[in-house]
């Protein structure tokens, strides 16, 4: 299996563990990936979207064509990257008049969007094309030990058919986890919100889920969204200065595929964070101090 690698932008800058842990876990399913020159900010459906659609959907585009220049199908593991690209592609496709506005700006940059490539989530690539056996014979420290709480977000639900926040439960548990169900798993983060009023976005989302996780006795919060990460990351340093102790790590799903495939959390990144996983790493590695 080949496939072209979207990174985004969140994830470079400010998650780079996150590709440290995809990149380490596809060479041990013995997945090619291909880095996509030249590609920019997806861009997000959120403030450029509303700002210029035509922008938008040609940046999208942009992406798009580079992709299939590759010729291997794209996958995303930022859950606003996959949405905006799933949209950019199917407004492509069904509207012809933006669609060739699209190309004509495209055609100054020697480029053009053909609509030939398909668009996945990592969950679709480990869930449905690497599938759970394979997935499963890959993992050498199964994280049995290990109590979690899931935070799907908002955008893997837009794409209901594709069933996504199941898969990244099946996935959870294959790699040895166990899952712990909370009232306020369907909530969003709080990041969208977090645009118009940060004190509401804390207080009113963040909050409510981080108060439920710390009552369920979670060890870690696991999720594809670099959003919604940064967004639970900096709600707990927020509250944590009106006192609020959660102290709850946000660890991405690669990163604990990693771990669980062998990889050590320094050799992934994962340590350097704003919410030191200090207590998960140790408990993973069965130590009991430090």
């Amino acid at each position: 299996m080949e496939y072209s690698f979207f990174l985004g932008c969140l994830i470079p800058s400010f998650q780079p563990y996150v590709e440290s842990a995809t990149r380490k876990v596809f060479g041990k399913l013995g997945i090619v990936i291909h880095d996509i020159e030249g590609a920019s900010c997806c861009p997000p459906t959120d403030i450029p979207r509303i700002a210029d659609e035509l922008m938008w959907i040609t940046l999208a585009a942009r992406n798009l064509a580079l992709v299939e220049k590759l010729g291997y199908d794209v996958f995303a593991v930022c859950s606003g990257c996959f949405e905006t690209l799933m949209e950019a592609k199917k407004i492509l496709k069904e509207n012809k008049e933006v669609n060739e506005k699209v190309n004509q700006i495209l055609s100054n940059y020697g480029l053009e969007y053909a609509g030939k490539v398909k668009v996945k989530n990592v969950l679709e690539v480990l869930y449905d094309d690497v599938g759970l056996k394979k997935l499963e014979e890959t993992i050498v420290k199964p994280l049995t030990n290990i109590k979690i709480c899931l935070q799907p977000g908002c955008k893997l639900r837009k794409f209901d058919e594709l069933n996504l926040p199941e898969k990244l439960k099946k996935i959870a548990e294959v790699i040895g986890c166990q899952v712990i169900p909370y009232k306020s798993e369907r909530i969003c983060c709080g990041f969208p919100t977090s645009f118009l009023n940060l004190d509401f976005a804390y207080r009113e989302r963040s909050k409510v889920k981080l108060d439920e996780i710390k009552s369920a006795g979670a060890d870690c919060i696991v999720l594809v969204c670099p959003a919604c990460l940064n967004q639970l990351e900096m709600a707990q340093l927020k509250l944590k200065d009106e006192g609020l102790i959660y102290d709850i790590p946000c660890i991405n799903l690669l990163e604990l595929i990693a771990i669980a495939q062998g990889f050590s959390a320094t050799s992934i990144g994962s340590i350097y964070r704003r919410i030191r996983p200090t207590k998960l790493i140790n408990k993973i590695e069965g130590k009991t101090h430090g």
